[in-house]
């Protein structure tokens, strides 16, 4: 019995409706609330190219647990409380201060602090 048994064609079938459902809200949101024009966004995408990350998409709000876990990937430090510490940038702060902003934009923060 393998692991993904479970795993018929309509469990992946539901699950691949269920994905796109939840896309399709987002990017609705993102159209009415998100601001998308962005001065520095290309400099975000040279930056990310040559770090070896891909920005996530122009409609993924900003999320603590996401932006933590770029702010490890990115970075390669251990926590991300460590560069919390380092750059006086608060996690949960900036989400909230900033929920109208793409999670791009918070990639190219994290990027730039990486160029000082």
């Amino acid at each position: 019995m393998g692991i993904n048994d479970h795993l018929t064609p309509e469990v992946i079938e539901k699950a691949q409706r269920e994905r796109k459902r939840k896309r399709e809200e987002k990017i609705v949101w993102a159209r009415e609330n998100i601001k998308l024009n962005w001065l520095d966004l290309n400099d975000w995408k040279k930056m990310a190219s040559k770090a070896g990350v891909r920005l996530p998409a122009w409609y993924e709000p900003m999320n603590p647990s996401k932006m933590r876990k770029a702010v490890k990937r990115i970075t390669g430090v251990r926590t991300a409380k460590q560069w919390e510490d380092e750059t006086g940038i608060v996690i949960n702060e900036f989400a909230k201060l900033n929920k109208y902003s793409p999670l791009y934009v918070f990639y190219g923060i994290v990027l730039e602090t990486l160029e000082d």
